[in-house]
């Protein structure tokens, strides 16, 4: 008899505990993101370092899983709801690539962050267009 009185007050017991320590024990959910990458008319190598950024500019690239022959598969985290600061992205954010430190064009795919989600999105950055002139001419209007 005891033990049926007992065991609904360890029940709540640990009902409420959960509820008080739970928010110590969140996660942050992160988003897949993988496909194509091309860097100055090359496709990317295992030397070649891709960073993401959510629309504040916070660094959210959690972790890189893998760079190299032309593909990329990475982890881009998300905020912790649990503080008061801005770590990652959060649902619907456009998530910005860069290649070696250079802003990467979006081109196939998407980059929108979503919780949990895989995403494919295709990124370039494409070569350096430096128009050359020669001294004195002749100019053809593309210098």
């Amino acid at each position: 008899m005891k033990t049926q009185r007992v065991a609904p007050w360890i029940f709540w017991i640990f009902l409420l505990a959960g509820v008080v320590y739970s928010p110590l024990f969140a996660q942050v959910v992160s988003c897949d993101f993988d496909g194509t990458g091309v860097y100055r008319d090359r496709s990317i190598i295992s030397s070649d370092v891709i960073r993401t950024y959510d629309p504040d500019g916070v660094d959210c690239t959690d972790k890189s899983i893998l760079i190299g022959g032309g593909s990329y598969l990475l982890h881009v985290k998300g905020d912790d709801p649990t503080t008061p600061e801005d770590e990652g992205a959060e649902a619907g954010d456009a998530i910005t690539f860069t290649i070696n430190g250079e802003v990467a064009n979006i081109v196939g795919g998407s980059n929108i962050w979503t919780a949990r989600g895989r995403v494919t999105c295709n990124i370039e950055v494409p070569p350096d267009i430096t128009p050359h002139a020669n001294p004195g001419g002749p100019y053809t209007g593309n210098e």
